[in-house]
């Protein structure tokens, strides 16, 4: 729901600033592929990191925050990863 309220959001916005983006490449990918990493550092399990990684030492912020802590390395890393893309992305073109 989230994903699509962006998508509708930042494409409304491209055609008000007049930047014309035929096929919304620009919500559907750059958009919501910024939300969709956010959301990892959000939402994250510790069960689902550990099955895929290995190890869940750093759980998504909302979960940490319901056990009671307030780790935000998980969120900070995405953040990084979304920052070195964007700043990759600006060099290159």
């Amino acid at each position: 729901m989230i994903a699509g309220a962006l998508y509708l959001g930042f494409s409304k916005y491209l055609v008000k600033c007049r930047i014309d983006d035929a096929v919304d490449g620009v919500p559907v990918h750059l958009v919501n592929g910024i939300w969709g990493t956010l959301s990892v550092g959000l939402f994250a399990v510790p069960e689902l990191l550990e099955t895929l990684y290995g190890r869940g030492n750093h759980a998504g912020l909302f979960y940490s925050w319901s056990m009671g802590k307030a780790d935000a390395t998980l969120l900070a890393c995405q953040i990084v990863g979304i920052l070195f893309v964007v700043g990759t992305y600006g060099i290159l073109y």
